[in-house]
């Protein structure tokens, strides 16, 4: 018969071997979690979802997991975190255009407009680079910061900004600019019991439970980025790229708006507050883009006008459900026009 003492230990040696189990488990399925991601207040990424895409960044608030595979048909991203071939592995090149972007430039899995773009302007004599460094959630905010990385590790001879969708988003909480991302000195303690999935586990059990219910409520007028703020982020990075001997391309951002068919969720997981508040906010953001290129003298690829030439449901399978990201049509004709502003760009030059 075993001793008291003795009880107890086996005891707590069968709960650290459930535990170590425990944790095998969630490893051997890719489980992942970060909390520093919950602390920051984003109506995309959302605490509870999307949390093995991300990883924390204490300047750009966060970034995409290197080399992490989404499946559903998109390709696994490079080691950089981006989608594309491993930029490392690129020769040094004089026709290399870097994409700066959300969603819309990261693409969809059948399309990205980078892609059809580099084989737009790809010759024999010129092999051209196309880099893209779009980011789902980017804002002109983040998009900014990331021009500076981008600038001094790529050097590209290009750089075409297309920014808008996140900004205008309502801000949860706070707006980009008031966000940080910084851990303090107790999240540094916890830093090795961060790296357990079983840690990770529980923090996303409580992300689920009391996550939404801790989140506060929009302020008015509080976007992601204001309009103001927007023209100043684009107005910086024109002038970034101009002291760093670098072309520039703003670009608008274009959209199903003209179908009609706002998708209720954007009101109801506040995105915005009336869906009929959307075209006039986005229209603005556009017209912030327009103003500041031409202001700055930087060259403007009118997309949103482009597609409002064509019809919306050549360009978006189903606008209803999604009016931010086109179809493969809607990447092609991105591309078209873009490959226009690259060569009267470069002609100039």
């Amino acid at each position: 018969m075993k001793s008291r003492p003795g009880r107890a230990l086996a005891g707590v040696g069968f709960g650290v071997l459930l535990l170590l189990a425990a944790e095998v488990v969630l490893r051997t399925i890719g489980f992942q979690y970060d909390k520093s991601l919950s602390y920051m207040e984003f109506n995309f990424p959302r605490p509870h979802e999307l949390h093995q895409i991300f990883e924390p960044d204490p300047v750009l608030l966060w970034r995409l997991r290197p080399n992490y595979d989404f499946g559903q048909g998109f390709p696994r991203l490079n080691p950089q975190g981006f989608r594309g071939v491993d930029f490392a592995s690129l020769p040094p090149s004089a026709f290399r255009i870097a994409c700066l972007g959300d969603s819309v430039t990261f693409g969809r899995p059948e399309a990205d407009f980078t892609t059809i773009l580099r084989q737009k302007l790809d010759t024999a004599v010129h092999p051209a680079q196309v880099l893209n460094f779009g980011v789902p959630g980017y804002s002109s905010f983040q998009g900014r910061l990331l021009l500076d990385r981008v600038l001094r590790d790529y050097r590209p001879a290009f750089v075409i900004i297309l920014f808008g969708w996140n900004d205008h988003w309502l801000a949860k909480g706070f707006p980009d600019a008031e966000q940080r991302a910084t851990a303090s000195s107790a999240a540094d303690w916890l830093g090795p019991l961060r790296k357990l999935r079983l840690y990770q586990f529980v923090n996303h059990a409580r992300a689920h439970l009391v996550g939404d219910a801790r989140r506060p409520a929009p302020g008015p007028d509080r976007l992601r980025v204001s309009p103001e703020d927007y023209r100043e982020n684009l107005v910086a990075m024109i002038e970034a790229c101009r002291k760093s001997g670098v072309a520039v391309i703003v670009a608008t951002a274009p959209s199903g708006i003209a179908s009609g068919k706002v998708p209720d969720y954007l009101a109801t997981l506040d995105f915005i507050r009336d869906p009929s508040e959307l075209a006039p906010l986005h229209a603005r953001y556009n017209e912030v883009a327009r103003a500041a290129a031409r202001q700055s003298g930087a060259t403007l690829c009118d997309l949103d006008a482009a597609f409002g030439q064509r019809e919306t449901v050549e360009l978006f399978d189903d606008p209803g459900q999604d009016l931010i990201h086109p179809n493969a049509a809607g990447y092609e004709l991105m591309a078209d026009k873009l490959a226009e502003c690259v060569k009267k760009t470069r002609t100039h030059d």
